[in-house]
This record gives structure tokens, sequence and C-alpha cells, in this order.
């Protein structure tokens, strides 16, 4: 599915998008789920309660001012890159991009809200982010068990504060210059205090139990619900990651 004309809005919801091949030779110039690559304007892509899943090469691919506004999403078991956007901008809310080949979520160059999302046990770097644009914001996310790099967060010119993610057994946790994860949860090898639900057997559940460290631990935040919906806070305070447990 390709987009290629300019000042057109699309809005897909409640869609399973899947399946897209690529040529048996490996030419990487087909197999996206979805593609924005407009030769004039600057289209939205909005997706509400869609699975985009078992492409070939990339999930969803948002080029030369394409942006993406995801909500209650799930992007996953791609055979290269879940999302990625260059030149544009991009909104995750209560998403989930996990198990693709290579990359989870790919920005490069923009502005980027990224919140209550799940980026999990992706084949390498989970959420790569290159940007010079101030106004980004990664909040209320975890971040965990991708096979390379969980957090690649390369600012130039600028600097950034990413509180209350967790981002816990990754190959490497963090990597980049100029950002700051202010009471985030940041785990090498021992999840079991954060007390994931099912984070070593399928189907992998990162939302959080009872006991977790996770609970009430958060800085002050203006986002007042989780992946699920749930209110935040359920207790004393916000809990860290894309989950708020409930009682």
């Amino acid at each position: 599915m390709t987009s290629a004309s300019g000042g057109v809005d699309v809005t897909f919801e409640n869609l399973e998008i899947s399946g897209a091949k690529g040529p048996a030779t490996g030419d990487l110039t087909s197999g996206w789920g979805v593609r924005c690559n407009p030769t004039s304007g600057a289209p939205i892509l909005r997706f509400y309660d869609t699975a985009i899943s078992a492409n070939s090469y990339i999930g969803v691919d948002m080029r030369n001012g394409c942006s993406i506004e995801a909500v209650r999403s799930s992007i996953s078991n791609n055979g290269n890159i879940g999302l990625s956007v260059t030149d544009g901008s991009a909104t995750l809310e209560s998403c989930s991009v996990v198990q693709n080949a290579f990359l989870g979520v790919h920005l490069d160059i923009g502005a980027f809200d990224i919140t209550n999302s799940i980026i999990a046990r992706n084949g390498n770097t989970g959420l790569d982010l290159f940007t010079t644009t101030t106004g980004t914001r990664v909040e209320h996310n975890t971040i965990a068990d991708n096979a390379g790099t969980g957090f690649n967060c390369s600012l130039q010119g600028i600097t950034g504060t990413f509180p209350n993610n967790i981002i816990a057994r990754n190959t490497t946790q963090l990597t980049g210059l100029n950002c700051t994860y202010p009471s985030s949860i940041i785990v090498d090898t021992d999840v079991a205090p954060i007390k994931f639900v099912s984070p070593n057997t399928a189907p992998f559940d990162y939302h959080i139990a009872a006991g977790s460290i996770a609970v009430d631990v958060a800085n002050p935040s203006a986002i007042d619900h989780d992946i699920d919906g749930d209110a935040r806070p359920q207790g004393a305070g916000r809990d860290v990651g894309a989950d708020e447990l409930t009682p």
C-alpha cells in the first residue's frame, strides 16, 4: 500500500494490514505494509486500533514530510523495521511495537511524541531517535528485551529529558548523546523486581504485577492514563512505564 500524492490525510481504523511481499531476490523497494512518500504537501496518516504485521520489509514507512499518528495500534513481526519516519513527525500513543526483525521504531529528523507504548523483543534496536528539533516527548513507555540497544537517543544541538520509562534487559540499555532519563527504571539483566507479568514465555506480557518497583514512583506528569486507558495514578503516585497497575 503506497501513498505518493501530497496534501491528502488518510485514516485507518479497525484494520489489519499484513502480508505485503517483496520480490524473492530480496529487492528492498517493496514489501511495505503502508508507505507514504509524498511528492508535495505534508499528509498525515492516522491509525486507530489497527494491526500492521508480517510485512516482508517495513510495517509503516513515512518519508519526506509525511507524518503518522497511531493510537492503540500494534506493529509486529515485520521483516525489517516496524515503523520508520524520516523528515516528518510521529505520535505513538498506547501502541505496541514488538518482534520486528530489525528495528522497532526509527525516527529521523522531526518532532516526536511517544507515550504509553511497549517496544519489545525487536531484532536490534527498540527505539532509534535522531532529531535536531525541540519538543520531542518519550514518556511512560516500556522498552524491553530488544536484541540491541533499547533506546538510542541522539540529539544534535539540543538536549532532551525523557522521564518515567522502563528500559530493561535489552542487550544495551541506552546509547546516544544529550539525553537524560529522570525517574526511569533502567535494568541490565534482572527484571524480577519489575514484576512483568510474562517476560520470558509467550505470549509475552510487559504489564506489571503487584509488588513492582515501578509502582507509585514516577515523576509528576500530565499523562493521565496508561496503555490500556486505565487512569493514572491509581495509588499514591503514577507508575513508571507503559502500564499503571490497577487494584
